[in-house]
């Protein structure tokens, strides 16, 4: 068990969650498809999620 739990990991709460998530499961799955380079997946995965978590933020702001 303890080496199980070495290789775990969790994500935090965002205002974007769903799509940070999304986002890099997607980019896991071009790879293993044979669509992407590792790298070329997770560059645009971070890019991705980096949309989704300003547009959140922005929207939180509007609300305020």
């Amino acid at each position: 068990l303890p080496a199980a739990n070495a290789a775990t990991f969790a994500l935090q709460a965002t205002a974007a969650d769903n799509e940070f998530e999304t986002a890099w499961q997607d980019a896991v799955n071009r790879v293993l498809n044979g669509q992407q380079e590792p790298a070329e997946a997770l560059a645009q995965a971070q890019d991705e999620a980096q949309k989704a978590l300003d547009d959140a933020w922005a929207q939180w702001d509007e609300e305020d």
